[in-house]
This record gives structure tokens, C-alpha cells and sequence, in this order.
């Protein structure tokens, strides 16, 4: 069995939904703190969620390098992707620009499904494995298909919007009963 990394029982704390994706190399750890992404939404981890883990860090004796990394004090490293909320950007290139071996970047759902996307990841492929994230973080479906389709990536995510907003809202029902 995997070692929980020291973040987890801190966001479990918070009530922050997290989910540790490894791909590639790069370790991603999605955040949510809604039960349902609307469109009207920011794609973003909002200042008041990274407030609340950066004090109950600094509490649990993490080292805090500016507004945007940490290290535990079992010495895993943590860092945040800046927003994404720049018109005409794809969410993933936020991610993309700071991922670093051996430290793990707190991102959005959304970055998260178009940075395994353009990572060419075999996990997309599977029905159960996108169904199973979207059941735990609801995402923007519209602008991971915007960015799919822009990118040309649709051998990889091959799902109608249909199937994953029908995906998203049984999540957001499951979220609603907990």
C-alpha cells in the first residue's frame, strides 16, 4: 500500500476534496470545495481555499517559500499552479509550466483531466476511470472539450458531452447524499 501523503489528512480536515494523479512523472493532487462546476464558475483553486490550507500547513510545521510552494516536515514538496482564468488560455498550461519531479502541484479538476489529455495518458481512455474522477470532482466539461478539440486530442478522450455531463451531474447527486 502507497504512503498517504502528509497533505491528505489536512484537506480531510478542511473538507477540500483531493485526488493524487500520477502521470507521467509529474505528481497532480485535484482540488474541489463545491459539489457542482457551473459555467459561470472560475476554474480556479479561490483564495480563500489556499488561505485555509496555508494556515492549517503552517500549523502542521510545513515551510511555506512564498504564496505558492511548501515542504512538509516529512520534507514532500507542494506547490499551486497559478490561476487559469485568462480568456483564450488552456487551463493546462498553467500546470504544465511549473511541473517539477518529486513535488506535487495542487490544480483544478479541469487542468487536471487536460493536463492527462495532452500527456497523452492511456487512463482517459477508460470509461470508468474518467466516470470515477468525474464522481469525485465535478469539472468544466465545456472547456476540457473546447481544449480537446482545439488540440486535436479526441483519440484520447474520446466522450460525447452528453456522457460527461450526464458523468458530472450523478457526481454532484452523490456529493449532495454525503
Amino acid at each position: 500500500m502507497e504512503k498517504e501523503l502528509e497533505i491528505i489528512p489536512i484537506l480531510d480536515s478542511l473538507g477540500i476534496r483531493s485526488t493524487q494523479i500520477e502521470s507521467r512523472g509529474c505528481s497532480l493532487i485535484t482540488l474541489f470545495d463545491d459539489i457542482l462546476f457551473t459555467q459561470c464558475d472560475f476554474d480556479i483553486i479561490d483564495g480563500h481555499t489556499r488561505n485555509l490550507m496555508t494556515k492549517a500547513m503552517r500549523k502542521k510545521g510545513f515551510t511555506i517559500k512564498g504564496s505558492r510552494s511548501f515542504t512538509s516536515p516529512g520534507g514532500e514538496k507542494y506547490q499551486f499552479a497559478k490561476p487559469s482564468h485568462t480568456l483564450g488560455c488552456n487551463p493546462a498550461d498553467k500546470v504544465f509550466e511549473i511541473i517539477q519531479n518529486n513535488t506535487h502541484t495542487f490544480c483544478t479538476p479541469t487542468q487536471a483531466l487536460l493536463v492527462l489529455a495532452e500527456s497523452r495518458s492511456e487512463d482517459l481512455l477508460k470509461e470508468e476511470y474518467v466516470k470515477e474522477f468525474l464522481f469525485q470532482h465535478p469539472a468544466n466539461i465545456k472547456k476540457v472539450l473546447q481544449w480537446i478539440s482545439h488540440d486535436k486530442l479526441g483519440n484520447v478522450f474520446p466522450y460525447s458531452e452528453t456522457q460527461l455531463d450526464e458523468w458530472n451531474e450523478l457526481g454532484a447527486k452523490r456529493r449532495l447524499s454525503f
